[in-house]
């Protein structure tokens, strides 16, 4: 089928990319009560939020499409300053087809300039100095908490944050990491941010029957899950899951998946006498073994466990004067994320930067108002937690959702850290895979990447440092740099001294004949 014709193509874009404006203000105008609960500092976030959200509610296949045709192709990058940039769109469809503009002129607080400037600044206060690399935070093994070569090789090599992750050690090994990093700052003239990492509420196996260590299971196994510790029966594969609100919550058909994913199953029975229910195993990774302390994921069932556990509560007292930011586990819905503000506030420390975890699908569907309730906290950030995330929804979705997540957040103007299995294999053994060097590059859209510990860790910090060093020559965020690619200068190079050494070819056997 034959395009139209140009100007009538141009007519209908701007009929329908008005309407589009026309409906981000009404929805501005509606959810202004919301927008004003923010605080100062987010609320024109929260509106370019809203009017991205607005936008995204449409397919824009097809407009994106005839844009690219009449060369306007920038509500493809249009995340942190959508009104603006609708508007200046309509404005130069209107221009090419010679008619009046029906939009006002363009008087956005936040044009590309001021929302770009916006994100750095939402990430400094977060992240600290934000470097024009990008921030690495790098999780501190527990047993390196005096360790002040480590730091200092970590800090040399590009690590701006430190993550201390509130599952391994205690208070007193905490303040021991927060006193070296002090110190090696205090020498090396250079800062580093402190991130605590709250537990949460990850459900796990307390116990397998018969005291063992370890199963050996495949698929088509059954695996019995406790709930009661007396209920383990030797000689059966069974487990003892100390959280009973588990119990309550699954199903039959609802899946459930240990170990990161690697054996996964479906209840098939639930025993409400004892207090049990039944899986049927339906993959077991090969070679690898069901242990003691490793997670429970159910992505099918709604487990009612505060986000919010005691243990995080009391190792919230631990924070105040040593911590920047606080990383909450296993965020579901914005009322988590309010009573983390709210404890913060009990102890004063609502200073503090707040960062959602997101790994659970629950954490998916609810995530503007996730986002919009963090603007609520002073400083704010989302950590793509894919690990868990993947073993939530799939891991064939996972390249998907964070892409949603991380355009989401620039259009909220929260600062993302990308985390989980970054340059794993090297970290561990000293050797990275081609995935994730292509991974490592990848992760150069959000503002920090965040590395596990890990026997070569300077290595990878090193390794880190210069791949994003390089990829932020060619994106920001999600938007093409244009920086000049060496490939197509050696070309047109190669081709001028391949000109210029035929010229002089030339030269030489016409200068040869006349001698001859």
């Amino acid at each position: 089928m034959n395009p139209p014709p140009p100007k009538a193509r141009r007519s209908e874009l701007i009929r329908r990319l008005q309407g589009l404006y026309q409906a981000c203000l009404k929805n501005e105008s509606e959810y202004q009560g919301l927008i004003a609960s923010t605080l100062p500092k987010w609320q024109d976030s929260a509106r370019n939020f809203l009017h991205y959200l607005v936008v995204r509610s449409y397919d824009m296949r097809d407009i994106h499409d005839h844009l690219s045709a009449e060369g306007v192709s920038s509500l493809r990058s249009a995340e942190s300053h959508t009104l603006d940039n609708l508007k200046k769109t309509i404005q130069i469809l209107c221009l090419l087809n010679n008619e009046s503009c029906p939009v006002d002129e363009n008087n956005e607080r936040l044009d590309f300039y001021t929302s770009r400037q916006t994100i750095s600044d939402n990430a400094a206060a977060l992240l600290g100095n934000h470097t024009p690399t990008g921030n690495i935070m790098v999780t501190i093994p527990p047993q390196e908490a005096g360790n002040a070569e480590l730091i200092t090789a970590l800090l040399m090599s590009g690590m701006t944050c430190a993550r201390i992750n509130c599952a391994h050690g205690n208070p007193g090994n905490w303040h021991q990491m927060v006193d070296t990093i002090r110190t090696v700052e205090h020498v090396l003239k250079r800062h580093c941010q402190i991130h605590f990492d709250l537990a949460g509420p990850k459900i796990r196996i307390a116990k397998i029957s018969g005291g063992r260590r370890f199963l050996s299971l495949n698929a088509g196994d059954k695996l019995t899950l406790v709930f009661n510790e007396k209920h383990l029966r030797k000689g059966e594969n069974a487990i003892f899951i100390d959280c009973p609100a588990v119990r309550s919550a699954v199903k039959i058909g609802d899946r459930v998946l240990f170990s990161d994913g690697r054996f996964s199953g479906r209840v098939s029975a639930c025993d409400d006498t004892a207090k049990k229910i039944e899986a049927s195993l339906q993959f077991c990774e090969k070679g690898k073994k069901l242990k003691v302390n490793k997670g429970l994921n159910l992505p099918d069932s709604a487990v009612n466990i505060p986000c919010l556990t005691r243990k995080d509560i009391e190792d919230l007292d631990s924070l105040g004067g040593v911590a920047n930011s606080v990383g909450l586990s296993f965020v579901r819905c914005a009322d988590d994320v309010k009573q983390l503000q709210m404890e913060l506030r009990r102890r004063n420390l609502d200073q503090l930067g707040v960062v959602v975890k997101i790994e659970t699908q629950q954490a998916v569907d609810n995530l503007p108002e996730i986002l919009l309730q963090l603007m609520q906290s002073q400083n704010a950030g989302l950590m793509l937690a894919r690990g868990d995330l993947a073993v939530e929804i799939g891991f064939e979705r996972i390249a998907e959702i964070q892409e949603e997540i991380l355009w989401l957040c620039e259009a909220a103007h929260i600062p993302t850290i990308w985390a989980t299995q970054v340059l794993q294999n090297l970290a561990k053994n000293g050797m990275a895979t081609r995935a994730e060097i292509t991974d490592a590059a990848m992760s150069g859209r959000a503002e920090c990447v965040m590395l596990n510990t890990g026997r070569y860790l300077v290595e990878s910090v090193t390794l880190l440092n210069g791949i994003l060093r390089r990829m932020k020559q060619h994106r920001d965020k999600c938007t093409s740099q244009m920086r000049p690619l060496g490939i197509a200068r050696k070309y047109f190079d190669s081709q001028q001294n391949s000109f210029l050494a035929s010229k002089n070819e030339t030269y030489k056997q016409d200068n040869h004949s006349k001698i001859l």
